[in-house]
């Protein structure tokens, strides 16, 4: 990690949590303003705005099941173990837009919805010295606040313009 990725990381639980916030709410506005049409058309990579919200609410699944109740990172992904000695996170991500492809839109809102609010209760509770703390997973040794990164703000940063650039085609 960079000095710069590590200037960019939250130094408390109420700093993460205020990241979050932001970028989730940036993220919902666009959300919310989305026919059925625009939820399911296909952007260039073949993902459609439900399916990108599908992969995140995955991943922020991931991220509450395996750090907040310490499940195995293949059971929280439901793939066999040796797929994460090399992970390779087009992989992951395809057999995670597939698994969820057909689940109607409703469904993956509700779903978004409540990870996200699950894993925003367990965040609240978390001390401001375990951000610190460093940990194994399957993607290599890092920091949990750079983990909640990837996973939180970043990833609806990243999303979020993506829905935007699918929008505007």
């Amino acid at each position: 990690m960079t000095d710069n990725a590590a200037a960019s990381l939250p130094e408390n639980t109420a700093e993460l949590i205020n990241l979050i916030q932001h970028e989730w709410s940036d993220l919902l506005q666009i959300v919310d303003n989305i026919n059925q049409e625009q939820m399911y058309a296909p952007g260039p990579d073949g993902w459609s705005v439900k399916d990108v919200l599908a992969h995140i609410s995955g991943w922020e699944w991931f991220l509450l099941e395996n750090q907040f109740r310490n499940r195995p990172a293949h059971e929280v992904l439901h793939v066999d173990e040796a797929l994460l000695e090399n992970p390779d996170f087009d992989e992951l991500n395809a057999i995670h837009v597939e698994r969820n492809r057909d689940r109607p839109t409703a469904e993956v809102l509700a779903n978004l919805h409540d990870v996200h609010s699950q894993l925003m209760a367990e965040l609240e509770k978390m001390p401001d010295t375990d951000l610190a703390e460093n940990f194994d997973t399957f993607f290599g040794t890092h920091s949990r606040a750079l983990v909640f990164k990837w996973i939180t703000y970043h990833h609806y940063q990243e999303h979020r313009k993506m829905i935007e650039a699918m929008l505007d085609k």
